[in-house]
């Protein structure tokens, strides 16, 4: 009786440890089933954004500075490319190529945008819009949309880079920012070189203008995008 009992246990706990294995084997397929549902749900919504090529960079490295708008890190911002907006996504401007970099999936490369499907992107808290050639008598390129009413004031920004040669080898550094400040009245676009041109362009309401920037203590040599905001938004205010 013992010696059949202890036959049947040696036949039936293998089994039981077999369908245990199984049944785990099962439970991973499952959970890793559900994981890969779930990333290819989050990504396919944005598999479109994903179309561009990779970012080559610079043939020199950088001293003293990098090529992109604000910080060398990315920023969540959102992008409005080839008619889809795509939200919470880490972004680069590269302000020396004029180009809109996307983290890829992967987590490490980086993806440059067509600009031609761009239509518009923000990041730290400055909206980029997209003007095309042939549009204006603009350059086509991305600008910065730092005030929109009636009359609006975008930023071309850019940087100026020159090469320092050194014992330790050659490298770009970086001097400054450069900022070309434009104003857009009556759907015609106007340099902007100093208050004077602020003024002239707007025309009217000068007396004003200059009376609320003198009381503000705004001088456009000292902060020259506070000052033409500052004056085109009272203007339209004025206008109403």
């Amino acid at each position: 009786m013992f010696r059949t009992y202890g036959l049947l246990l040696a036949v039936f706990l293998p089994f039981c440890g077999y369908s245990q294995s199984l049944k785990e084997h099962h439970i991973e397929s499952d959970e890793l089933s559900i994981v890969k549902s779930q990333y290819i749900k989050a990504t396919a919504n944005q598999s479109g954004l994903y179309r561009g090529s990779d970012y080559i960079g610079y043939p020199l490295r950088f001293k003293g500075g990098h090529q992109f708008f604000e910080l060398a890190e990315p920023a969540y911002g959102t992008v409005f490319y080839d008619g889809m907006a795509y939200k919470d996504i880490r972004i680069w401007f590269d302000i020396m190529k004029d180009q809109v970099l996307v983290q890829h999936t992967d987590g490490i490369s980086r993806i440059v945008l067509h600009n031609e499907l761009v239509e518009e992107f923000s990041i730290f808290g400055h909206q980029f819009t997209h003007i095309r050639a042939g549009e204006s008598s603009m350059s086509e390129g991305f600008y910065d949309l730092v005030y929109q009413g009636n009359t609006e004031v975008l930023v071309k920004r850019s940087k100026v880079t020159v090469k320092d040669v050194s014992l330790d080898g050659v490298f770009l550094k970086v001097l400054r920012q450069r900022n070309q400040f434009f104003i857009k009245r009556n759907g015609n676009y106007y340099v902007i070189e100093g208050l004077g041109s602020v003024l002239k362009v707007l025309g009217s309401k000068q007396k004003e203008i200059q009376a609320h920037l003198k009381e503000n203590k705004l001088k456009y040599r000292k902060e020259p995008e506070e000052t033409i905001v500052r004056a085109v938004a009272l203007f339209d205010k004025l206008k109403g």
